[in-house]
């Protein structure tokens, strides 16, 4: 998996993290460190 396909993946749903505050940024970073 390429880095660039993870900026893709993190940068769209990191905007929407916020609405979800901690929990949906925990989440974010859980499957990010699941993909490496």
């Amino acid at each position: 998996m390429t880095t660039e396909y993870i900026y893709r993946v993190a940068v769209h749903p990191l905007g929407a993290s916020f609405d979800f505050g901690l929990e949906g940024l925990c989440l974010m970073v859980s499957v990010l460190l699941a993909e490496c």
